[in-house]
């Protein structure tokens, strides 16, 4: 996200997501985004809205 990630796009999504991959256990998947502004502020706000709504709605995984 943000300058450097927007600048790199795909690209260097690939070779961070192989690059995690080689250093860790887990295997996450990485690609550029498309927000302009405030990516970790959307990206908190995603998983807090998640976990409010499994909280009250249940878990719909599974």
């Amino acid at each position: 996200a943000g300058e450097i990630g927007q600048a790199g796009g795909a690209a260097l999504a690939d070779r961070v997501q192989r690059e995690v991959a080689d250093i860790s256990l887990v295997r996450p998947r990485v690609v550029p985004t498309g927000l302009t502004e405030e990516p970790i502020l959307h990206g908190a706000l995603r998983t807090a809205l998640d976990a409010v709504r499994d909280e009250v709605f249940g878990s719909t995984v599974g």
